[in-house]
């Protein structure tokens, strides 16, 4: 619970809850004082203004502080706030009961801030604040639509489209070469989990798929300073390097060797729970290398430009993870002009 007043312009204090204490009400006497629970705080000025009556019906709490001695106190005087701890200990039910409700859609938000900053002046300026234009306009503007393109021009709403519709572009990289640093899977378990990805990423884009190699799960290597040696000895071209790794193993100290020799790399785990490898997982690890190998998902097939001053704002696609995310960049106007 945190106290609803301040002392002396100190941040409201937090205490630990432990329950109420039927037996005691505000004019309960506080000990060692003249006071009654009600007085003490009026004298304190902790009582906030038009609300002293219902202080005087309060119901009387137990609280804590930094672990020390339960004490008592106005419950009309706490408010109930909640931190990771206090969270873990609400039971799930409850716990998406209260989540439902906090919800807000973006036009919801819209409108309450709308009615928020309604009237709003600005005394030094002489100004103020009106609405410019429909919420619905506004929640265009915050989330314009788009189409993604894909294989051959067809289109769809999400990238997951590219599952059915296929990619927009192939790679770029012309073979991928699979490794295994450090783990202790087996080479039938390795030859599996290659093969598999292989088939996802042909689902992408099968015009023209790059070559494969060490889908036969040769024998894994020990550390980075091995991968660092084999590359070092054998510098593929033109690659993209699928490594099998798991939890024993710093992905860091891998792709920093990789990029080194100017190669990008997706990491494979091999130490999941056996129900993790389903279709799926492969769809997405294939997106992860589609997408380092140069391979394009989707394309936007209409491009919102909205016009704010010298400014326009410009949605970017880029591969984050196994997912393509879309985020809205702002660029000068002069500088779209000059390009």
């Amino acid at each position: 619970m945190r106290h609803r007043y301040s002392d002396q312009g100190k941040p409201a204090a937090v205490a630990d809850y432990h329950g109420v204490v039927s037996n005691r009400n505000s004019d309960s006497p506080v000990p060692g004082t003249p006071h009654t629970l009600y007085s003490y705080h009026e004298h304190k000025r902790h009582i906030p203004a038009g609300q002293a009556q219902a202080v005087k019906a309060s119901q009387v709490v137990e609280v804590s502080y930094a672990g020390k001695k339960k004490v008592e106190h106005l419950a009309a005087l706490l408010e109930p706030m909640f931190d990771f701890e206090t969270l873990r200990k609400i039971d799930s039910p409850l716990l998406n009961r209260i989540a439902s409700k906090l919800k807000w859609s973006v036009m919801d938000r819209l409108k309450t801030t709308g009615e928020m900053v309604k009237g709003l002046t600005l005394p030094g300026f002489k100004t103020r604040l009106v609405p410019i234009e429909p919420p619905a306009q506004a929640v265009g503007n915050i989330c314009p639509p788009f189409r993604l393109r894909f294989r051959q021009g067809r289109t769809g709403d999400t990238e997951k489209a590219v599952l059915k519709l296929g990619a927009f572009q192939g790679m770029t990289r012309t073979q991928v070469v699979c490794l295994a640093v450090g783990t202790e899977a087996s080479p039938e378990a390795l030859r599996q989990h290659f093969q598999k990805l292989r088939d996802a990423c042909g689902q992408l884009f099968a015009a023209s798929s790059p070559k494969w190699f060490g889908l036969s799960a040769p024998r894994p290597l020990k550390d980075a300073r091995e991968l660092d040696e084999r590359l070092t000895k054998t510098p593929p071209e033109n690659t993209l390097l699928l490594i099998a790794i798991d939890a024993s193993v710093s992905k860091a100290e891998l792709r920093d060797v990789s990029f080194r020799h100017e190669l990008p790399c997706q990491f494979m785990r091999t130490d999941h729970p056996r129900k993790v490898y389903a279709k799926g997982y492969y769809q997405n690890l294939a997106a992860g290398v589609f997408s380092k190998g140069g391979g394009l998902i989707c394309d936007l097939a209409r491009c919102p430009v909205r016009w704010i001053c010298s400014s326009a704002w410009i949605w970017v696609g880029y591969p984050s993870g196994h997912r393509v995310r879309l985020f809205c960049l702002p660029v000068m106007a002069h500088s779209l002009a000059g390009n």
